[in-house]
This record gives C-alpha cells, structure tokens and sequence, in this order.
C-alpha cells in the first residue's frame, strides 16, 4: 500500500516537473505578451521538446517585435509624406489659385482693347463698303478692295485670338471649380433653331446645307428640359462649330434631337450633330477629347483652333451630369452626341447648382 501511494507521488512530481512545469512557464510567457510586453522571454532549459518549443516562441516573439519596429518606422515616414503632402497639396492649391486670378486678369485685360481692336475694324469695313458704293471708279475700287483684305485680316486675327482667350479662361474656370449651374426650364426645339441660325452664315460660305431633325418635324412631344440653357447650348455649338469647319464644300450638317427611355425608367435627352466630314480614325478617338490636342500635326493643318473646345465640351456635359458620345469612321462622317437627363438631380455635388425658377428669369430680363 505504502510502495503504491510513494509510486503515484513519484510519478505526480515528475510529471510537474518536467511536463507541467514548462507549460506553466510558456504560459506566463504568453499571459505578459497578451499585455503588450514583447521584450519577455521564455527560459527554459530541460534539453527536450519543451525546450524546442520555448525557442520557437522566443524566435516568433523575436520577428514580431522587428515586424512591429518596421512598422513604427513606416508609420513614421509615412506621417512624414503625409505632412509634405499636405503642405504640397496647400502649396498646389494656392498656385491654382493664383494661376485662376492671373488668367481671369490677363483675359479682362486682353479681351478689352481685342474688342476694340475688332469693333473698329469692322466699322472701318463698313465705312469702306459705303465709300465703295459711291465712288464705283476702278482706282477706289482697288484700294478699297485692298484695305478690305488687311480689314479682314485684322478682324479674323482678332476673333481667333478672342476664341483661344476666352477658351483658356473657361478651361481655368472650370479646373478651378468655379463654375455654376443655373438650372432653368429649356424648349429642345427652340434652342436648336437657334443654335443653326448662329451656325448658318459660316455653313452658307462653303455652301453646307444644315437641317434640323427633331421627332414629329416640330418636336413638340420632346420633354422640357431643366438643364443650363447656356452650358448646353454652349455644348452644342462647338459641335456645330467643328461639323461645319471640317465638312468639304457642299457637304450637309444635320442636328437632331430624340428622347431616350432608359430601362431603369429615367428619361434623357440625346442631342447629336450630324456631318459629311472625313470622319475620325479609331485610334484618334480615343485622345480627341484631351486639352490641346488637334488630329493634324501643327504643319499640316488647315483649321485653326485652340484644341481646347471638345475638352471643355467634356467637362461642361459631366458638370450636366450627362455625357458625349462619339460615332465616326474615316470617310464616313461624324456623329457627337450629348446625352443628359431631362432634370438635373441638385442633391449631387457635381458643381454649384442654382434652380432659376420662371419668375427669377422675368426678374433677371427685367434688370
């Protein structure tokens, strides 16, 4: 009996001993880690598995305190290029600032005496027209027809200057976020005919024929659109600008305007200019839209232009919370669409949007 009961104390202080007591110690080792203590290390000595087992632990805790030491010094650096950043970022938007005010000036400055420059010369045209009428001599003919050239020069050079002013200082508006929505009530129908009778002196110099396209012949079952009249109209006429520019002589240009049932039920409004021009290669597609860029190289082109005006398009049709489409293929004449929704949706911050109600507008004619 007393052998039995010396045999299990034997067998139970052994077993603490060398099972037991390194698991206590793993375990206290552990508890202190739990507690955010990495520097802990487990001391065990008994030349077994145990042992084994405790160094294992010490080379994990060993590679996270590194880990953790790596990522101090991340943290650290990266709180370092976040405050660069920032001030990069402040730095950034004070220079757009400043950029936004030195154009806005430059452009008021410039603008002012263009106008003048341009407003004379086209009196001066008129005068000389009137003098060509009453004195019908060959020898005034001449000179009038002469100073009539330099006249037109002067007026052309000037309003192609007062386009690339003013289209820079529209693109700095817009990039500097200070452009406004003014929301109000448009007839589809008639901002198009108007937008043709402004396009059509330019179409009858190279004899293009223009024609409207709406549904019904009048479009009359067209929505009313609650959109920015300017800003569409805006839109429209580059469009209308460049179908008329790159069409051949003879050609015809086609506006057209069709409403669009989305499947989720929302109704838009497509407006498309349509043009007999060479069209547009595939791969040019793709960057026609991008600031400065024109198809034809600076030594070949014919057209002159700014290559801002499908970029400003751009921005101005995302600002109406709609979007441009474009169909074309070399030879076969291009399609630009402006796809947008029959009410602008106000709760979205995609600019400052203003609501013009009918009375506000009989107000502002007023003024």
């Amino acid at each position: 009996m007393f052998a039995g009961v010396l045999a299990v104390l034997v067998f139970y202080l052994l077993t603490t001993k060398i099972i037991l007591s390194p698991v206590r110690a793993l375990r206290r080792t552990a508890e202190r880690v739990r507690e955010g203590d990495l520097t802990i290390r487990s001391e065990i000595h008994t030349g077994d598995e145990f042992e084994e087992l405790a160094d294992a632990f010490n080379g994990m805790l060993a590679h996270i305190a590194e880990t953790q030491e790596q990522l101090r010094s991340s943290n650290r650096s990266l709180d370092l290029r976040l405050t660069d950043l920032a001030a990069s970022n402040v730095a950034l938007h004070e220079s757009n600032r400043l950029k936004g005010e030195f154009l806005a000036n430059v452009s008021h400055e410039l603008r002012n005496p263009l106008n003048s420059i341009i407003g004379f010369a086209e009196l001066l045209q008129a005068i000389a027209e009137g003098d060509a009428e009453r004195d019908p001599s060959p020898e005034t003919q001449a000179r009038l027809a002469k100073r009539g050239r330099y006249l037109d020069n002067i007026v052309n050079a000037g309003r192609s200057l007062l386009e690339l002013i003013n289209d820079l200082l529209e693109m700095a508006r817009i990039e500097a976020g200070k452009v406004e929505i003014r929301v109000e009530p448009m007839n589809i129908a008639a901002s198009c005919d108007g937008l043709l009778a402004l396009i059509r002196p330019q179409a009858d110099r190279k004899h293009i024929r223009l024609a409207l396209d709406l549904p019904g012949g009048d479009g009359a079952s067209l929505p009313t659109l609650h959109t920015d009249p300017r800003k569409f109209q805006q839109i429209i006429f580059n469009f209308l600008t460049n179908a008329v520019k790159f069409t051949p002589e003879g050609g015809s240009v086609t506006l057209r305007a069709e409403a669009l049932h989305d499947a989720d039920g929302s109704l838009r409004v497509r407006t498309s200019v349509l043009d007999t021009g060479p069209g547009i290669a595939e791969e040019d597609q793709k960057v026609i839209f991008d600031k400065f860029r024109q198809l034809e190289s600076a030594h070949t082109r014919t057209q002159p232009g700014t290559g801002l005006g499908l970029a400003i398009a751009r921005e101005l049709a995302s600002l109406l919370q709609g979007e441009i489409q474009l169909v074309s293929a070399l030879g076969g004449g291009s399609m630009f669409s402006l796809i947008v929704p029959v009410v602008i949706d106000t709760r979205r911050d995609t600019a400052t949007i203003r609501t013009i109600d009918a009375a506000e507008n009989v107000r502002q004619g007023a003024d």
